[in-house]
C-alpha cells in the first residue's frame, strides 16, 4: 500500500442529531449530541488509513483541550501527525452540525479562527518515501507555492486537489495536480446544473484527471483524453449521516487509482463507499463493512462473439490474471490458472482454445477443460477445475466482483 500525506485541516464538529431542521426562529430539541473530530483532510485519511495505506497529516493544531479529541482519532486510526505545525495560541476550528435524523442531510456554521498550515512548514516536511500527497483547495497563495514546489523538487510524486468550496482565485491551482476532485456545490456555484456540462466546459490541461460527484445522481470522472465517464449512485434502503461522503469518495477515488484501477471501476468504487458512509454514523469501521470489490473490465462491443479476453487487473491482495470465455451467447470468467501448476493456460495472448475448439487447453502440459464450467476431463488434474469468477453486466458494460476474502 501506499504512503499519503494530506495537507489541509481538522476540526471539531459539534453535531446535534434533530429529528426534522426548525422553521427559521423557532426551537428544537437535539434527540443526541456528538462531539468528535472533522475536516476534510482528516476524514479522507482516516479511510484510506482503513483501506491499508500509511498516512501522514500535516496542518495545524493549538495547544488547547480540543486539540485532544482530535489526536485521540487521529491516533486511534494511525494517522501521523509529527508534519504538523503546533501554536500555543488560538482554538481549533468549530463546526457547529444540525444533522436531520428524517433525510439524514445536514447544515453546518464553521467558526474558525486560526493560521492555515503554509508554504514555509510544508517545505520542511521530508517527501522522499511518500507516494502521494493529497491537498485541500484552500489557503490558495500557499497552496500554489506548494503545488509549484512540488512539481519542480518531485516531478514524478502524483497529487491531488480537493476543490469544494468556491474561493478567490482558486482556479489558480487547477494546472498543477495529477487529480481534481470537485464537489456539486462548486460547480453548482458556477452555474452548472449537472457534471457532464461541468466537466466537458472544464479548461485542464491534457494529464490531469477529474472527477466530481453529484449525490444521488451518481459520479462522473473526465480522464486524460477528455472522455467522460460515470457510475450510478448506491441505492440505499436508509441515509444515516451523510457528513464526510465527500471525503469518503475522495479517499475511495484516490485508493482506487493507487490500485490502478480503470477509472471506470475508480467511480464505482468510490461510490460503493461514499454510499456505506451515508448508511452509518461516523468512520469507525466503514471498510470493514465493505464486502466485495468491484472491478470494471470492458465493454460488451470489446468481447469477442466467440473466443477469449484475457485481463490483468490490480486487487487489494494483488495481481489478479483471469479470462472471459464467450460462448453461444454466454460469458465465464476463469482464473488464467492451471489447478497442475498453478501457472497460466495460454502461452499467446487470449489463446486457450484445444485444437478443435471444444475445450480450453493448457498449453503447458495439455489439460482440457469444459468451456462452461472449466472442469477437467483430461491431463494431469483430471477431476480439477478451473476457479470461476463472479461477473455483473451493467448495462453493456462488464464488471468483476470479488470477496474481500479472495486469495490469489
Amino acid at each position: 500500500m501506499a504512503n499519503i500525506l494530506a495537507v489541509g485541516i481538522a476540526t471539531i464538529d459539534i453535531i446535534n442529531t434533530v429529528v426534522d431542521y426548525p422553521d427559521e426562529d423557532s426551537e428544537i430539541r437535539a434527540s443526541v449530541q456528538h462531539r468528535r473530530r472533522g475536516g476534510n483532510a482528516t476524514n479522507s485519511l482516516v479511510v484510506l488509513s482503513q483501506l491499508g495505506h500509511q498516512c501522514r497529516w500535516a496542518g495545524v493544531l493549538v495547544n488547547e483541550a480540543d486539540t485532544d479529541i482530535i489526536l485521540t482519532d487521529l491516533n486511534k486510526h494511525h494517522i501521523d501527525t509529527h508534519d504538523c505545525t503546533y501554536l500555543n495560541q488560538g482554538k481549533m476550528p468549530t463546526s457547529y452540525i444540525s444533522l436531520s435524523a428524517k433525510t439524514g442531510s445536514r447544515s453546518i456554521v464553521h467558526y474558525r479562527d486560526l493560521p492555515e498550515f503554509s508554504f514555509d512548514d510544508f517545505k520542511q516536511i521530508d517527501l522522499s518515501n511518500i507516494d502521494w500527497v493529497h491537498f485541500e483547495g484552500r489557503n490558495v497563495d500557499d497552496t500554489l507555492k506548494m503545488l509549484q514546489w512540488l512539481k519542480q523538487q518531485h516531478p514524478h510524486l502524483p497529487c491531488s486537489l480537493e476543490i469544494e468550496k468556491p474561493r478567490d482565485n482558486i482556479e489558480k491551482l487547477f494546472d498543477l495536480p495529477n487529480l481534481i476532485l470537485f464537489s456539486k456545490h462548486y460547480a453548482s456555484h458556477l452555474g452548472y446544473n449537472n457534471a457532464t456540462n461541468f466537466l466537458t466546459e472544464l479548461k485542464l490541461p491534457s494529464a490531469t484527471v477529474a472527477a466530481c460527484a453529484w449525490a444521488e445522481a451518481g459520479a462522473w470522472a473526465r480522464d486524460k483524453q477528455g472522455t467522460l465517464l460515470h457510475s450510478e449512485a448506491e441505492k440505499l434502503n436508509s441515509v444515516q449521516d451523510t457528513l464526510g461522503a465527500g471525503d469518503t469518495f475522495n479517499a475511495g477515488f484516490i485508493h482506487a487509482i493507487l490500485q490502478h484501477q480503470p477509472l471506470e471501476s475508480a467511480l464505482h468504487s468510490a461510490n460503493q463507499l461514499a454510499a456505506k458512509k451515508c448508511s452509518q454514523v461516523g468512520f469507525d469501521n466503514l471498510v470493514n463493512n465493505t464486502t466485495e470489490q468491484a472491478h470494471f473490465l470492458c465493454l460488451k462491443a470489446d468481447l469477442p462473439e466467440q473466443g477469449f479476453r484475457e485481463f490483468k487487473i490490480q486487487t487489494e491482495q494483488g495481481e489478479l490474471a483471469l479470462f472471459i470465455s464467450c460462448q453461444d451467447g454466454e460469458t465465464t470468467a476463469y482464473q488464467n490458472k492451471c489447478p497442475h501448476l498453478g501457472i497460466p493456460l495460454n502461452w499467446e495472448t487470449d489463446k486457450f482454445y484445444s485444437m478443435e475448439k471444444t475445450h480450453i487447453q493448457c498449453s503447458t502440459h495439455g489439460a482440457l477443460f469444459t468451456l462452461d464450467k472449466g472442469h477437467c476431463i483430461a491431463g494431469p488434474c483430471v477431476d480439477q477445475s478451473l476457479m470461476t469468477l463472479d461477473l455483473e453486466w451493467r448495462e453493456d458494460r462488464l464488471w468483476l466482483s470479488l470477496p474481500l476474502n479472495f486469495s490469489l
